[in-house]
């Protein structure tokens, strides 16, 4: 939104407002006759004093709005009604990534900053065609990615040892059964020709 609509979206809010103040100072005057028979510039805050209004609005709707009596709830209810017309409205929700369900799909990056070839290659070259030296932020992705392809390896070679540890130790439990079976006491006799039949 531009600076102009802004204003002119402020100018028509603070037009409203005053619009509305003097629909309610019209109705105040009608229910209590009194509260516009202040003498011009007298404040109703300071009317029992009878000093003139400080205030910089127009005296024509100013002394009916500082009238604390009655006028606390109309003018709360008029203030927030023109503070509405004016709030900006805040989303909480998080942006959603302009075709990240396709990239997704395709086994693409979330986003075309993450890698590919806009973020990974140079923006130029030289004219008889040498690659322009690599950016600070392209050095510093590509050793991201060799410490976490490091890191990779490393934990891959670590989880093949276990599992060949884990294996070997498997085999060595099943020996150790059979060597047992092996040393128990053999049938003899008529259950030998038993066990065979």
């Amino acid at each position: 939104m531009c600076a102009r609509t802004r204003t002119r979206r402020r100018e028509a809010a603070a037009a409203e407002f005053f619009r509305r103040a003097r629909v309610l100072q019209g109705r105040l005057q009608s229910k209590h006759p009194a509260a516009g028979a202040r003498p011009a510039g007298v404040c109703g805050l300071n009317s029992d004093k009878g000093q003139p209004c400080r205030r910089s609005f127009s005296t024509t709707w100013w002394p009916a709005r500082c009238s604390a009596d009655n006028m606390a709830a109309p003018m709360r209810t008029l203030c927030s009604s023109v503070l509405r017309l004016s709030s900006r409205q805040f989303s909480t929700t998080r942006g959603v990534q302009a075709g990240e369900k396709w990239r997704k799909e395709h086994g693409l990056a979330r986003s075309g900053t993450e890698y590919g070839p806009l973020t990974d290659l140079p923006d130029w070259s030289f004219a008889d065609g040498r690659p322009a030296p690599p950016l600070k932020g392209q050095l510093r992705r590509k050793q991201e990615r060799e410490v976490l392809a490091r890191r990779i390896v490393m934990l891959n070679s670590e989880v093949d040892k276990g599992m060949e540890a884990w294996s070997e130790k498997l085999e060595e439990a099943k020996r150790l059964e059979e060597h047992k079976k092996s040393l128990l006491l053999k049938a003899k006799g008529k259950l030998l020709m038993k066990k065979k039949m």
